[in-house]
């Protein structure tokens, strides 16, 4: 990945994870930074292996399994290092997709 901190809106990035990230106000609303050094410290392990640091706590399990089934359907392997997965891979792992069911 190009940058090491992205401001984003994730939904799998537990928000209480204070190690990885920090609260800036904006005006009305609030920004996420995000450090994905500190998120996915060690890109050699695969998704897999605890690849996204904060998942790799119990807490957070449900968000793991979450991330495999997105993974499976989007034919992400999870067996294979982080930073050898292409990068629109790793980026659908880090920014999700850009649609999101809506309750009618």
């Amino acid at each position: 990945m190009a940058q090491s901190t992205r401001n984003r809106n994730r939904a799998f990035f537990p928000l209480t994870t204070h190690t990885a990230h920090a609260r800036v106000g904006q005006g009305f609303g609030n920004t996420i930074d995000f450090d994905l050094d500190r998120v996915i410290p060690d890109k050699s392990k695969s998704l897999a292996d605890g690849a996204i640091e904060p998942w790799t706590k119990p807490r957070y399990r449900q968000l793991a399994i979450e991330m495999r089934k997105f993974a499976r359907t989007k034919l992400i392997p999870v067996d294979v290092a982080f930073r050898d997965l292409t990068p629109a891979q790793r980026n659908a792992i880090v920014d999700g997709t850009k649609t999101r069911a809506t309750k009618a």
